[in-house]
């Protein structure tokens, strides 16, 4: 392209001179330029309007570069370039990763840890009373198990080991554990 084909003609003024460099394709912002104007680098018209001979003139002092030149070749801007997408795809990966534990915590398959702690306190309360309330209410059946006989400590062993499984298995039990205070 030659110069004449990427500059704008005329400006009515920084505005409009603005808007043009930007259809132009050149990187930049309304607070430099107006900055640009004012210091001079820019050279604005009794009337506010801005020449051709001045944009040229200001593109060459300014060193503006179009958007597309601004990284085409430049190793620190193709770094950058690369940089900034990497992190655009950790930020996306961490937000669907967020976005999924939301979901997988609204279907309830996570618990607060202070809940849990409250629960497993339970269970443990539970399974103290229903063992000590086992061996108060067995002690005398499982005697008669074995006859008071010494001999037969296997049988009474198996006959507690086997209530012991069962209130064991009943701790394990979400679906049936509860807990009532009185």
């Amino acid at each position: 392209m030659t110069p004449a084909e990427i500059i704008p003609p005329f400006a009515d003024n920084r505005i409009g001179a603005l808007h043009r460099l930007k259809a132009a394709g050149y990187k930049i912002g309304k607070s430099k330029l107006y900055a640009d104007a004012q210091s001079g680098l820019l050279q604005v018209e009794d009337d506010g309007s801005i020449t051709e001979k001045s944009i040229k003139r200001y593109l060459k002092l300014a060193q503006l570069k179009r958007l597309s030149e601004s990284t085409a070749g430049d190793p620190a801007g193709d770094k950058l370039a690369v940089e900034r997408a990497k992190k655009e795809l950790e930020k996306l990966d961490e937000q669907i990763k967020k976005a999924r534990h939301e979901n997988e915590v609204n279907a309830g398959l996570y618990i607060l840890k202070s809940d849990f702690a409250l629960e497993m306190a339970a269970r443990a309360g539970v399974f103290d009373t229903g063992l000590k309330n086992l061996i108060r209410t067995r002690a005398g059946e499982w005697i008669r198990t074995v006859s008071g006989d010494p001999e037969k400590s296997a049988d009474l062993i198996n006959c507690m080991e086997m209530e012991v499984e069962r209130l064991l298995r009943d701790y394990s039990d979400i679906k049936r554990f509860q807990v009532v205070f009185i």
